[in-house]
Formats: structure tokens, C-alpha cells, sequence
């Protein structure tokens, strides 16, 4: 819908919720370019894997784009990491090259032939004016509400109430900000040690395949580079996605385990 200009969303979350389903989905059909004897499924995953990155790029979502390349970044660093524990990925470590330089070269000349609205989405950062714009505004009004906290505030938080109407707005974009504000440190204590512990349930149990370890690691990266400047936790279609490809991971090594014992 991005790429035809057909549902490019400008509700309240719609664009930022399709930029980083994309993102998700890109991963998905990138790290499935090594499996795949067929050269014809090959082409249609990486024309798919470019169409992703232009309607990435359509959104024009600065978050998406964030999220965009810092996954992408990290896929290409744990392929080729762990391309040298396993034969098959070796293999196509030439070809995630070529295919980061066409996907990366497609975003940018993309935004070449199109820096009106580029221009447009930087030069809102120092305004309040839309949702979402004037970021800084946002994230200092919210660390002045958690400033005025009780001690008892300050280290357990004022609950869900506390992140409404920052400047007119019902919660800060930044994930971070509304635990902090909600659950103080306390909270984001537990939050970082519930995404660490499923981090570390995956890169202890992957030994012989590696695909699942690279998709979950790219996404949790979309994932938690997307909460700096959006409330992703509320975007349940990005939810989903990235908890299937998280907990898929979980369960294929689990599954692997067994079966080697």
C-alpha cells in the first residue's frame, strides 16, 4: 500500500506501525535468501526485500528508518559473524554484500528524487506542532514530570497515569521514558532484564544453525531501536510479528535441544 501511495497511513500510529512491520518483514526475506535452491524465489525475495526498503522509505518515518538500518547493520554483522561457524551462510556472505549495496543504494536514491519531504520530516524535530514532531520538547517535558516525582515516585514511578498529557500529547514517544514515568527504575530494571534474559535463552542455545539466532537479533534490534522514539509496545501488528520471530527462535533451538538429547 506504501509503494502505490494506497494506505500510507497518516493516522495517529499508522505509518510508524507499517515502517516497522517492514522492517520485520524485510528480515524475514532477506534470511530466507540462503535457503533457497530456486533462483527464481531467490529474485522474488530480493526484489520483495528492495520494494520493502522503497515503501520503508515511502512511510517517511524517522523512526522506521532508524530502526531500518540499524537492523540491517546488524543482521549483516551476525551473518557474517556466524557465516564462520556454518557452511551454508559462508557461502552467501558475497551475496549479502552485493544485496545491501543494492537495498541500501535503493533507499538512498530514493530519497535523491525525493528531498521535499525528507527535508520536511528534519525540519519538524524542533516544533510541537504535529504528534509526534518536536521530540526533544517531548522527552525534556517528561523527564521534568519524572523530576517532580516523590522519592517514592522516583524510584518505583506514578503509574500509567503519570505519562498522559505531555504537551498535549497521551504519552511521551519513547518507550523508555513511559516505563520510566509508570514504573520508575525499578521498572525498567525488569524491563531490560526480561529483553536481556531472551537475548541470552537465544545466543546460549544456538550451537549448529544460526538463522533463527540472526532473525531474532535483527528484530529485537528493530524492536528496541524503534521504543527511542515510539510507543511500540502499543502497535500490536508489530507486536505480533516481533514476538512470533523472537519466540520461534526460542522454540526452534528448544526443539533442537530435545531432539539432541
Amino acid at each position: 500500500g506504501s509503494f502505490y501511495d494506497i494506505g500510507d497511513a497518516r493516522g495517529p500510529y499508522g505509518s510508524h506501525s507499517l515502517a516497522l512491520f517492514l522492517c520485520l518483514g524485510f528480515t524475514v526475506a532477506l534470511a530466507l535468501c540462503p535457503a533457497q535452491k530456486s533462483k527464481l524465489i531467490l529474485l522474488l525475495l530480493v526484489l520483495f526485500c528492495i520494494g520493502a526498503t522503497i515503501s520503508i522509505a515511502r512511510t517517511y518515518v524517522r523512526t522506521g528508518y532508524m530502526s531500518f538500518f540499524a537492523s540491517l547493520s546488524v543482521f549483516t554483522l551476525f551473518f557474517w559473524r556466524y557465516g564462520e561457524k556454518e557452511t551454508n551462510l559462508r557461502r552467501y556472505r558475497f551475496f549479502l554484500i552485493l544485496s545491501f549495496i543494492i537495498i541500501v543504494g535503493a533507499f538512498v536514491l530514493y530519497g535523491f528524487t525525493h528531498p521535499e519531504a525528507f527535508m520536511k520530516r528534519i525540519s519538524d524535530l524542533s516544533g510541537i506542532e504535529t504528534a509526534g514532531s518536536g521530540r526533544m520538547a517531548i522527552y525534556k517535558a517528561a523527564l521534568q514530570r519524572y523530576a517532580d516525582f516523590s522519592v517514592f515516585g522516583q524510584v518505583f514511578g506514578g503509574g500509567l497515569g503519570a505519562t498522559h498529557s505531555l504537551l498535549g500529547l497521551k504519552v511521551p514517544h519513547n518507550d523508555y521514558l513511559v516505563i520510566l514515568l509508570a514504573g520508575g527504575p525499578v521498572g525498567l530494571a525488569l524491563y531490560f532484564w526480561l529483553l536481556i534474559s531472551l537475548w541470552r535463552q537465544i545466543k546460549t542455545t544456538a550451537r549448529t544453525t544460526f538463522l533463527p539466532l540472526i532473525i531474532a537479533g535483527s528484530a529485537m534490534t528493530t524492536f528496541v531501536v524503534g521504543t527511542m522514539t515510539n510507543p511500540v509496545i502499543g502497535y500490536m501488528s508489530v507486536m505480533t510479528c516481533f514476538s512470533f520471530l523472537v519466540g520461534g527462535a526460542i522454540g526452534h533451538y528448544a526443539r533442537s535441544d530435545q531432539i539432541c538429547v
